[in-house]
């Protein structure tokens, strides 16, 4: 396939360029209003993320920022207003918001009043790599990372205007592709803060263990079905409490999530191995590690804890 080149022009604008004829250079100042309206405390609260845009903030638990008691100062924000962290405008962190909120008073809030330009297009547009070194130039303060861009400043960037038809199948194909990456990111995000959370809660114990990861309880029900009489349902649904059975070697100790347990499909199919620990009555459940810990240590009792050390010694003193 031959594409034919489109025919280029001088943008008049150093640091953007060439673009293609029919294409039109405008300011922001001719496509956008600053808006100072406050006084709607109750409307939800908004954030803004350099990788995600605006969300409701609840929407999200890694947003550290403290919200006002007060938010009676903050700024209202409407459906395809262009929101600003006019602080953190130099890693591109700006967006067209899809929600109707408030806002931190510290942020600038624009609306888009040209019929020119595609409020999608806009926002790709303005959150491209292309334009932080000239956010960074127009950005000022004296704590680094912490610049400030104004937002008379900001109304005189210059910005592209394709025909608005064209406008339309640019923003198409980028909120398409950045579903995708927003997917991925959020996935990441997430995995990256439970891995976290998994590294601290083991402290430096990771060494010793060894760890199978199964893609589903099916699976791994699958895999080991030839060992199906040496494994034991941990459920406070059981009849049976954990000291009652003996352990062989090699067996399993199944536990479900805490707050939903083993499947009863699979337990009623094991009455006799399914286990549970001594509660008091109206309790739903103990803490998932600690049951864990109490059923394998009473397996590891029963085999007279095998290769694990006996005795202690103390550090300052000796024992008689």
């Amino acid at each position: 396939m031959v594409q034919k080149m489109r025919k280029m022009k001088d943008s008049g604008i150093e640091w953007i360029g060439e673009i293609p004829e029919g294409w039109e250079v405008s300011q922001l100042k001719y496509a956008t209003r600053w808006k100072s309206e406050k006084g709607c405390p109750d409307a939800p609260v908004l954030s803004l993320y350099r990788d995600f845009g605006v969300v409701p903030k609840d929407s999200r638990n890694d947003n550290h920022n403290v919200t006002s008691l007060d938010t009676s100062n903050y700024k209202v924000v409407d459906i395809g207003d262009l929101v600003i962290n006019k602080m953190k405008a130099w890693q591109g962190s700006m967006a067209v918001s899809d929600y109707r909120g408030i806002v931190s008073p510290a942020y600038h809030v624009c609306s888009i009043t040209s019929n020119k330009v595609n409020k999608r297009y806009l926002h790709h547009l303005l959150r491209n790599p292309a334009y932080l070194p000239e956010y960074v130039r127009l950005s000022t303060g004296m704590r680094i990372g912490q610049w400030d861009l104004g937002f008379d400043d900001f109304k005189n960037i210059p910005f592209l205007i394709p025909p608005f038809d064209e406008q339309a199948k640019i923003a198409d194909y980028l909120d398409n592709g950045c579903t995708y990456l927003d997917s991925i990111l959020d996935k990441t995000h997430s995995s990256i803060e439970e891995y976290k959370k998994l590294k601290r809660a083991g402290l430096d114990y990771w060494k010793y263990l060894d760890v199978t990861t199964y893609p589903s309880l099916e699976n791994f029900m699958e895999r080991h079905k030839d060992e199906q009489e040496k494994m034991y349902y941990f459920t406070t649904k059981a009849q049976h409490i954990y000291t009652e059975v003996q352990y062989p070697d090699g067996c399993w100790l199944l536990f479900g999530r805490e707050d939903a347990g083993l499947p009863e499909e699979l337990l009623v199919q094991h009455p006799a191995r399914c286990l549970r620990f001594p509660m008091r009555q109206g309790l739903r459940s103990l803490n998932l590690s600690n049951s864990v810990a109490i059923g394998v240590y009473e397996a590891l009792r029963q085999w007279d804890f095998p290769q694990l050390q006996n005795e202690g010694q103390l550090h300052r003193l000796k024992w008689e």
